[in-house]
């Protein structure tokens, strides 16, 4: 796959679709590459972070969703942190970033 370094949101795009290909090591490459590109989206930190997530690091992930909280109150945001907390095993925490989200 070819990608025009210049762009991020290429490097996202093509992220989503090796998530949705099932090649989750490969999306957290472009997914990382879209964020380091461009740290001033958070739609990109979001993404960087769900990949974290879903690869097992729960603790980098929550810090990348709390950075981006810092600045944008985000409905993505929030779910994505209740997410977090739910993997955790923490439902408390999980309910009330649920409820933030909705």
């Amino acid at each position: 796959m070819e990608i025009d370094a210049a762009r991020p949101d290429a490097y996202s795009l093509a992220s989503e679709a090796l998530v949705e290909m099932g090649d989750i090591e490969k999306a957290k490459k472009h997914a990382e590459k879209a964020y380091n590109l461009d740290r001033e989206r958070p739609e990109f930190a979001l993404q960087y972070a769900s990949i974290i997530m879903a690869l097992g690091d729960m603790k980098q992930s929550l810090n990348m969703v709390n950075d981006v909280l810092k600045n944008h109150d985000m409905v993505e945001a929030h779910y994505i942190k209740s997410n977090i907390y739910e993997n955790m095993g923490d439902e408390k925490k999980a309910l009330i970033e649920a409820e933030a989200a909705y």
